[in-house]
């Protein structure tokens, strides 16, 4: 079926009954963008996936569940769910879940901790690596880029770059 054979009116109908654009556009061999175009012409609006405040579950980050906040950016389920109990989170705290099932946001598998102890629970300190500050400096001048000098020490580029720039270089 050609593009403009697709009838705005049976595509407004099928639209209001629940199908999405997606599902319609699979249906007639098309794109979302002519389906949207068809619903513009039968003067249907479009359904809004998303809203500023709530809206569907999505999954992010190591599968956290998120969602939309009052600003439009997301939200971490398991963060709102302590806030809307316990208020606002203080500043360096972390929510763990207890049972570590990151699905699992009931208010009885949250608990507040301190960032660093949340890390060393899950394993992630942070460490200073050691690196040898006259070597770095001797590799830099001898033209070796960040990337080199972190890949030759098991760092960053960034770690690199920034403790040469503590000591002014």
């Amino acid at each position: 079926m050609r593009r403009n054979d697709i009838p705005s009116a049976v595509v407004a109908a099928r639209y209001g009954a629940g199908e999405s654009t997606l599902q319609l556009a699979a249906a007639y061999n098309t794109g979302s963008t002519t389906i949207t175009r068809r619903l513009n012409d039968a003067g249907v609006g479009r359904r809004h996936t998303w809203h500023k405040r709530g809206g569907p579950l999505h999954s992010i980050r190591q599968g956290y569940l998120a969602t939309y906040g009052r600003n439009g950016k997301h939200v971490l389920v398991h963060r709102g769910c302590w806030e809307a109990h316990h208020g606002p989170i203080p500043k360096g705290t972390a929510i763990h879940h207890v049972n570590g099932d990151v699905l699992d946001n009931r208010l009885e598998n949250l608990r507040a901790m301190p960032r660093s102890e949340h890390a060393a629970l899950h394993g992630k300190q942070r460490t200073r690596i050691a690196l040898p500050l006259a070597s770095l400096i001797e590799s830099r001048s001898g033209g070796a880029s960040y990337c080199e000098i972190g890949d030759a020490y098991g760092v960053s580029w960034s770690t690199v770059r920034r403790r040469l720039a503590e000591v002014g270089l």
